[in-house]
């Protein structure tokens, strides 16, 4: 699967996608990587210099971008393990680091490249699964009306991570029901939801959300509101300790960080 000409993956055996953005129109490259050994292209344009090019194979359809996530929804619903899914205004890269390195020694893990979260960073994510894929984690975020529900069926995930931000915050309180509602569609079908509680505005949010009714939510807190409660937060020079409580288990932990927003990492991925 291909989408830049200036990959140095380009193969015999590439399939490209002629995407057009903003930026780059994909249809000016097929000749290009016709040339460096490409034969197989999805486009939505056949021009005439394509009939000369002995050997290609030509797919065409109406929109290149949906065709793309169309078979990376496909090639995900091929696979049944564990699929988590970050979203969220801030934080997504870093959680999702967060837990690959907690959970890599004990699965096999499939994870989204550097901050591969768009719409077409996605379908490219998931195309990296394959059979010693033992657990997913992705990461999605949106800029359009409609993306969200794009992303959700992509990624189908079944937990769902919120991380919580300022920004996330002024986002839903600035934002009407209706509209929220609609954004977080992305949660939709999720066995589990993992957030932070201690935030009124985003709990009552997700209590209030019907299509959110049948999952488990399972928060965190610094207010002793969650699940697992954040006690002890003490910041040295370089370094932030803290318990992190859960049912009868405390767990301390020590992080090289001192601000806030890292502090909220661990507590995320923890148990």
């Amino acid at each position: 699967m291909l989408i830049d000409s200036r990959s140095t993956a380009v193969s015999s055996g590439s399939l490209f996608f002629a995407i057009s953005g903003k930026q780059h129109e994909g249809h000016r490259y097929v000749s290009e990587l016709y040339h460096r050994g490409v034969r197989a292209f999805v486009i939505a344009e056949m021009k005439e210099s394509y009939q000369s090019m002995t050997g290609a194979g030509f797919i065409l359809v109406k929109d290149t971008l949906r065709a793309l996530q169309e078979l990376a929804h496909f090639h995900r619903n091929k696979f049944t393990v564990p699929v988590i899914a970050i979203s969220g205004s801030n934080g997504k890269t870093i959680v999702k680091e967060w837990l690959y390195h907690c959970l890599s020694e004990k699965f096999r893990i499939t994870r989204s490249p550097k901050s591969y979260n768009s719409q077409v960073g996605v379908p490219l994510s998931l195309w990296l699964m394959d059979e010693h894929t033992e657990m997913g984690i992705f990461e999605a975020g949106i800029s359009l009306p409609g993306e969200m529900t794009r992303l959700q069926q992509m990624i189908n995930p079944s937990v769902g991570i919120l991380p919580i931000s300022e920004k996330l915050i002024r986002k839903i309180s600035g934002t009407s029901v209706k509209k929220s509602r609609k954004n977080s569609g992305f949660f939709y079908g999720c066995h589990t939801l993992v957030y932070c509680c201690d935030h009124s505005i985003i709990t009552g949010f997700i209590e209030k959300t019907p299509e959110l009714s049948g999952v488990k939510l399972f928060a965190w807190s610094f207010q002793g509101k969650g699940e697992v409660n954040i006690t002890d937060v003490r910041k040295n020079k370089d370094t932030t300790t803290f318990k992190a409580c859960y049912k009868n288990h405390t767990l301390d932990i020590s992080i090289p960080f001192t601000d806030s927003a890292s502090l909220k990492m661990p507590c995320i991925v923890w148990p």
